[in-house]
């Protein structure tokens, strides 16, 4: 396993290329009903990322404004390659042969547009270069920035951590 491409960790604010946001609104209406896009994300749960176990959880909680409600799909699998979440928040991005989950590159987005406006991604995992390294991505697909912002070009920001050998984390994002 090389270095995570410097192209896809351009930084906090980086763009997915002269993408619409308004993707992320059509997105939503690609599946059917919500229940397929939970089956997608348990697909790619278990196809790529090799996980044993899926577990959903749905919450509610009231705010100032309201009901807020949040979906946590969490797996036991190998995690996503920093550069993978960088790519896989973009569109067009696949990896997977013609036979395999992930085929078309849009599953993931389609099925978090269905659930919701907002998709918060989080992954652990070890690399392996000279030693292992641990290390914590955390990338955004937002429906609710974009309209609030009222931004045509869809953004995907990301952070991307690394354990350091005193036990702290870095901050390696824009490295």
């Amino acid at each position: 396993m090389g270095e995570p491409s410097s192209a896809l960790r351009r930084g906090r604010n980086a763009t997915a290329g002269a993408m619409s946001s308004k993707l992320l609104q059509t997105s939503s209406k690609r599946h059917p009903h919500p229940r397929t896009a939970f089956a997608e994300l348990v697909d790619n749960a278990i196809g790529q990322g090799k996980a044993q176990r899926v577990s959903i959880v749905a919450e509610s909680a009231a705010d100032d404004d309201g009901a807020v409600s949040s979906i946590r799909v969490t797996d036991s699998g190998i995690g996503v390659w920093p550069e993978k979440i960088r790519a896989m928040l973009g569109y067009g991005f696949s990896t997977a042969d013609a036979e395999d989950v992930g085929q078309y590159g849009e599953g993931f987005k389609t099925a978090t547009m269905k659930l919701g406006k907002d998709a918060v991604v989080l992954s652990q995992m070890l690399l392996k270069r000279e030693t292992e390294i641990e290390c914590r991505v955390l990338g955004l697909l937002s429906r609710t920035y974009h309209e609030e912002e009222e931004d045509p070009d869809l953004k995907t920001p990301y952070l991307y951590f690394e354990k350091q050998r005193n036990g702290n984390w870095r901050d390696v994002t824009d490295r």
